[in-house]
């Protein structure tokens, strides 16, 4: 969200927390479970059918409480994260454009214990990152735009980096996109390769764009991104994060007020999930700053992050 105007982020914090408060039971900072099918999507017209949500039962997360805080004071712009894909309760963090192309290796208390800087990149706009299990690797994405003028994107992926360092990705891949967009979530199917890119957009009407099986393409390839179908998350509703679970069965978004997350068929692809049925709405904060949400697993799970110094670091599992 970086070089947005403050005076409409913090009219964007007065309108979500109002919006939080009319929607929650009792308390405006984290969003009840009880209600998990008021968030609809439309499904586009040609839409895979799914199996019914009955079929695919939300699970049974909290938030524990107290929550841990990063512990490192400049990390205050923190737009992505992702858990590790060989350490357990370890995960990688970024921070927005205007930084370097540095990522941090975090613990779930908030302490530092690795960064890897990315020699040769710019970080236009860094707003997510994902990663693939095997081989382990991470991907970040460059994919954010306020004004709407990049006609393409581009992620960079690099081995998961065993200790502190530095070194160049070792693929830059290039999506071009089918009309100029902002987005701040990153997906990727770890069985398909597919990328997914979900737009921001105040409305709530946010766009999912596929690059099939491109994401261990070679360096410098350049492809084209298509339109899946639209989400319609309601008015207030920007999506902010996304993360997609490491065997991936599960996806989520994040918004201002809510985590959204929909279980993956066997047989289905992201975007058929995401677009084929009603979300589960799990416990979450209103953060309009909350740019980060990664999957956890072994326990299954997620976390939470923000900006501003030594931000909260809410896990639900």
């Amino acid at each position: 969200m970086a070089g947005s105007p403050r005076c409409a982020r913090a009219l964007l914090v007065a309108l979500a927390v109002g919006a939080a408060a009319c929607t929650a039971s009792s308390t405006t900072d984290v969003v009840p479970t009880s209600d998990q099918t008021t968030v609809a999507p439309t499904p586009t017209a040609d839409a895979v059918p799914t199996p019914t949500a009955d079929a695919l039962p939300c699970p049974d997360l909290a938030l524990g409480r107290p929550f841990a805080t990063v512990a490192d004071p400049a990390l205050t712009e923190i737009s992505g994260a992702v858990a590790s894909p060989t350490t357990p309760d370890r995960v990688w963090v970024h921070e927005d454009s205007g930084t370097a192309p540095v990522l941090h290796q975090l613990t779930l208390g908030g302490a530092t214990e690795a960064t890897w800087q990315l020699d040769g990149v710019d970080a236009v706009d860094w707003e997510d990152i994902a990663a693939l299990p095997s081989p382990p690797a991470l991907l970040v994405g460059d994919i954010g735009d306020n004004r709407r003028v990049r006609t393409s994107v581009v992620v960079h992926r690099l081995a998961e980096p065993a200790t502190s360092g530095t070194g160049p990705p070792d693929a830059t891949i290039e999506l071009r996109l089918p009309t100029p967009t902002n987005a701040e979530a990153l997906l990727v199917d770890p069985r398909s390769g597919d990328l997914v890119v979900v737009t921001k957009d105040l409305a709530g009407d946010a766009e999912v764009l596929v690059a099939a099986g491109v994401a261990l393409a070679d360096d410098g390839t350049v492809h084209t991104m298509e339109v899946a179908g639209t989400l319609s998350l309601g008015l207030l509703a920007p999506v902010l994060a996304g993360d997609v679970a490491p065997d991936g069965h599960a996806v989520a978004l994040r918004t201002p007020s809510d985590v959204l997350w929909w279980t993956v068929g066997d047989d289905e692809s992201l975007a058929d999930a995401l677009l084929g049925r009603d979300p589960c709405r799990l416990p979450s904060t209103v953060d309009v700053y909350g740019e980060a949400l990664a999957i956890l697993s072994a326990p299954a799970g997620y976390l939470l992050l923000g900006e501003g110094t030594n931000p909260a670091m809410p896990v639900a599992r």
